[in-house]
């Protein structure tokens, strides 16, 4: 398979596990309620298909992984490497870490569409492990002694804290797609799930801040910062930096102007000309987030080829 077509396989696994997190998270931190509802069973069905998704897309992931380490199509890998993959390597590990964590989710799913059973608590603590293990190749987990595991930690939050915002922005447009013409109530609900979720988001943005920061860090505390923006790694960094700002635009002005004139509207019985923007603008954040994520799944097939200091 192509660079491409791995960075394209990256991708798809880093929406669809953040995706599965972000939106079980969210559910837990703004709508917090476990009872029996149709709007619960709607939300488990949706996992359980980016749950099995995911496990398709792990799957896949290590068998294109396998084949490239072995130079040969992966039909032609005897068995015994593939086992030692499994069985021997951080790869391995996460592969099967993962599928065990998506395997629960899928039968907390089914419980929850079939009867009812719902703990978004526990949904959301077996999707963040899977998403966690896509780290465990990356970057951080290459970074030795105890650096290395603040590195990985700093890397896992890192991860969370943007499913988690991803995931929201995915949230907020299903309400606001929902709360069309003359569903006030609907468009009052969004409004205090957006107003709610603003402390939250606060937090989001401190924490992928820091997090960043200390990738950014540990990735070139031995070489020179400028040379690495001369590099493919570090100028696909400078542009994910840039659509993060974006996305931190897009936010204030949700918050500070069209969240607020929403309220106005609900109010005066007629959300639908302030819902119009509201969405435009949250389709362009969520859009900016998706583009980021093309960038993760590239930035991870590429070395940061800092250049060392000269002493």
């Amino acid at each position: 398979m192509e660079d491409w077509g791995i960075i394209a396989l990256r991708w798809a696994l880093f929406v669809s596990l953040g995706l599965l997190f972000g939106l079980t998270a969210f559910k837990r931190l703004s709508l917090g309620s476990d009872r029996p509802s149709d709007a619960n069973v709607r939300h488990a069905v949706a996992l359980l298909i980016v749950a099995a998704s995911a496990a398709a897309l792990s799957v896949l992931g290590f068998a294109v992984q396998v084949s490239s380490m072995a130079g040969v199509p992966f039909a032609e890998v005897d068995k015994a490497t593939v086992q030692s993959l499994l069985g021997e390597t951080a790869l391995g590990l996460a592969l099967k870490v993962r599928l065990a964590a998506l395997l629960a989710v899928i039968i907390m799913a089914v419980a929850a569409a079939l009867w009812r059973l719902s703990s978004s608590a526990a949904q959301a603590s077996a999707s963040g492990v899977a998403l966690a293990t896509l780290t465990w190749s990356g970057h951080g987990a290459a970074t030795d002694g105890t650096v290395g595991w603040v590195h990985l930690a700093a890397d896992i939050l890192h991860l969370l804290a943007a499913s988690t915002w991803i995931g929201a922005l995915a949230g907020f447009l299903w309400m606001l797609f929902r709360a069309g013409s003359g569903q006030v109530d609907e468009a009052r609900q969004t409004c205090r799930v957006l107003a709610d979720f603003a402390t939250v988001g606060s937090s989001l943005v401190v924490i992928l801040l820091l997090t960043g920061l200390a990738n950014a860090f540990f990735i070139l505390r031995d070489g020179d910062p400028w040379a690495a923006l001369a590099a493919p790694y570090g100028q696909l960094l400078a542009l994910k930096m840039v659509l993060f700002v974006g996305m931190l635009g897009l936010a204030g002005v949700n918050r500070l102007r069209l969240t607020p004139a929403l309220s106005a509207a609900v109010e005066n019985g007629d959300p639908e000309r302030a819902l119009k923007p509201l969405r435009r603008s949250i389709v362009l954040e969520f859009g900016l987030g998706i583009g980021i994520l093309v960038l993760v799944a590239w930035l991870g097939t590429l070395a940061p080829n800092t250049t060392p200091v000269a002493s």
